[in-house]
């Protein structure tokens, strides 16, 4: 017989006595099935029989003073006892039958499509503000709501609407279309006027009307050229275009530290951990401890995905501080006044649109921790700005 899954419970057994032929007769007379007997030596014998006969074999053994040893049990209710002692098992079985159930009615993924100048980021805040986030229901989704939302919170977009492919949501946008701003431009009325106060040099004009001359004094916000032109009989409006430069002054004062700290070499290294989901953030350690002046920050972030390249709003985030060591430095006394003149004059040709530095007068003062420089610059520069006056609206058109 097989050792095949049956309807009723068998035992294999080993029964020794003194007479093994008589102890087999004895059985068959008491009618009891026996399976696969074979020999194991001249006092042992093997076989297999039904567990409801045990009691009838046993009986027949101890008269003949013989002894018997259940080997191994085997059955459908045995089979049926071995799986419920697998905890780990059935506890697995149990949990992919109820994501089995649950799963397909949530939502693991969220992607936008559509949009090119609005952030995927942004739709998907306005979204969650809705409902529709990690793991929830899609029968909880309302289309209206989510598109009265978006194009009410983000006015960049024209159309909004919500599918869903099994665990995967999809919002899919359409942007309103993008203006022409050069044409409004070119249909706008444009003056140029002083940025600053100055002494004119030159004025060369393209395009309008100069109402300044070399030599003239102006203040910052005075016009330098209309976008206005009077041609005798009428007034032409045009976007002004053209040059100015003047001689302006800039007073600047810049501050540099006698003695500074260096970072050095690194001392240690530590690394923290901690698990983002969706927007909620779970630290593995209660504080860093670790001052920003005296260390490197390295950031990493895994995220989990799913066959297929799709990413779920669960990531793993690392972030690695080097510590380094603080060493003192310090500059000599002559270099703190060669430095801070150097960033003045970098800091002031960094906002001159166009000019060049003619002179300085400068005063120094040197304590024990700082070297101040207050500096006077006399300066070339393009001192005019666009500014806009009015738009044309063309009136002659048919409607």
């Amino acid at each position: 017989m097989s050792r095949t899954p049956s309807f009723r419970s068998m035992v294999h057994v080993h029964i020794m006595c003194s007479d093994t032929a008589l102890l087999i007769q004895k059985l068959n007379q008491k009618g009891i099935l026996l399976h696969n007997i074979h020999s194991i030596d001249y006092l042992t014998i093997a076989l297999t029989v039904y567990q409801s006969d045990l009691e009838k074999i046993a009986d027949v053994v101890e008269r003949m003073d013989g002894k018997m040893l259940i080997h191994r049990n085997w059955g459908i209710n045995w089979y049926f006892i071995r799986f419920l002692e697998r905890k780990i098992l059935l506890i697995g079985i149990l949990l992919t039958i109820l994501l089995t159930l649950l799963l397909p009615e949530r939502l693991l993924i969220l992607e936008v499509e559509g949009n090119q100048s609005v952030a995927s980021a942004e739709i998907l805040d306005q979204v969650r503000l809705c409902g529709i986030r990690f793991g929830a229901l899609r029968r909880s989704i309302r289309n209206e709501q989510v598109k009265n939302r978006l194009l009410q919170q983000i006015p960049q977009l024209q159309w909004v609407g919500v599918n869903t492919y099994g665990c995967r949501a999809v919002i899919s946008v359409k942007e309103r279309a993008v203006e022409d701003v050069p044409e409004q431009q070119e249909n706008a009325v444009c003056s140029i006027v002083a940025a600053r106060d100055g002494v004119i040099e030159s004025c060369t004009v393209t395009k309008g009307d100069a109402r300044c001359i070399p030599g003239q004094a102006v203040k910052a916000g005075d016009v330098l050229i209309s976008g206005f032109m009077d041609c005798g009989l009428c007034v032409k409006a045009t976007r002004a275009e053209g040059e100015v430069f003047a001689q302006t002054m800039h007073q600047i004062t810049a501050v540099t530290p006698l003695n500074f700290a260096e970072k050095g070499s690194v001392l240690r290294i530590e690394r923290k951990f901690s698990v983002c989901i969706g927007k909620k953030r779970i630290f593995f350690y209660k504080d860093s401890g670790i001052s920003g002046t005296v260390c490197d920050k390295m950031y990493k972030e895994y995220w989990l995905t799913l066959p297929g390249g799709y990413r779920l709003p669960v990531k793993w985030i690392t972030e690695e501080y080097h510590v380094r060591d603080l060493n003192a430095a310090g500059v000599s006394a002559s270099d703190p006044i060669a430095t801070a003149s150097y960033g003045a004059k970098a800091y002031l040709l960094e906002r001159m649109i166009s000019g060049k530095i003619l002179g300085q007068f400068q005063t120094e003062e040197i304590t024990d921790e700082l070297c101040l420089l207050r500096s006077i610059y006399i300066c070339t520069e393009m001192i005019g700005r666009v500014h806009n006056e009015e738009f044309i609206t063309d009136y002659g058109k048919d409607r």
